[in-house]
């Protein structure tokens, strides 16, 4: 069937082969290889007129196992505005329809290309039917932090939540609770965002109790205007008190 400019849509049916070892008899020193041929999923494809691959999409008919080439069949239908096509089976019709925005980020999350499924659905915010940028930023990090990707969920958050304080200050508290702040340390913004001086401090103290080469590191960057003077001396008292 044709579809859009200089391309057309095939169904292409193939096989694979299935051998089976088979006795020539009861008793027998050799046997005899029998090679049977399997169907596997129909497969709707993409080719330009010059026989270029453009893409390819194995289809999940039902009764695929069973279903032979000449059972299949291919139905374009033009309204003027949009093209349709139906794939059928003996068992099945198919509608086949290009993929939009959300299909494309919903391939990239499955297949865990979490910084291209951002960019995609930045890129087509507008587009997007089903999924917002925020919802797909949050989805992608809860997702590597349940995979345990603690540093890859830190180094996407500035792209993601980028100058919203309100979501800093959640993230912020999230990493804190679980005990994973060390990683986010060097994500954290200083300005556009600039955040509250409390979450500095949370993080001037959790290094001072955890990490002295990295709080070495924060302190040689951080303007002191960021975080709390008096907070930080008290914090350095009490650890100092604690190993008295």
């Amino acid at each position: 069937a044709p579809y859009k400019e200089a391309m057309l849509v095939v169904i292409a049916y193939t096989e694979e082969a299935a051998a089976n070892e088979s006795d020539s008899g009861e008793g027998a020193t050799s046997s005899r290889r029998v090679v049977e041929t399997v169907p596997r999923r129909p497969e709707l494809r993409i080719i330009s007129y010059e026989n270029d691959p453009v893409s390819s999409d194995a289809l999940e008919t039902h009764g695929w196992q069973y279903t032979h080439c000449r059972n299949y069949s291919l139905a374009y239908l033009h309204d003027g505005v949009d093209e349709m096509l139906y794939v059928i089976s003996p068992k099945d019709v198919v509608l086949a329809q290009p993929r939009g925005p959300d299909d494309h980020v919903h391939f990239l999350m499955e297949h865990s290309k979490f910084e291209e499924a951002l960019a995609a659905a930045e890129a087509t915010a507008s587009q997007l039917q089903f999924y917002s940028v925020a919802q797909i930023g949050r989805t992608i990090l809860d997702l590597l932090l349940e995979r345990g990707e603690v540093r890859r969920a830190a180094s996407m958050l500035p792209a993601i939540l980028k100058d919203d304080r309100g979501a800093w200050r959640e993230w912020i508290l999230l990493f804190e609770a679980q005990g994973l702040l060390a990683e986010l340390v060097e994500f954290v913004p200083t300005t556009a965002p600039q955040l509250e001086a409390d979450l500095y401090d949370l993080i001037i103290t959790h290094l001072l109790a955890n990490d002295h080469a990295g709080l070495l590191t924060v302190v040689s960057k951080w303007p002191p205007s960021l975080y709390s003077m008096t907070s930080v001396i008290l914090a350095v008292e009490r650890a100092h008190a604690s190993f008295a």
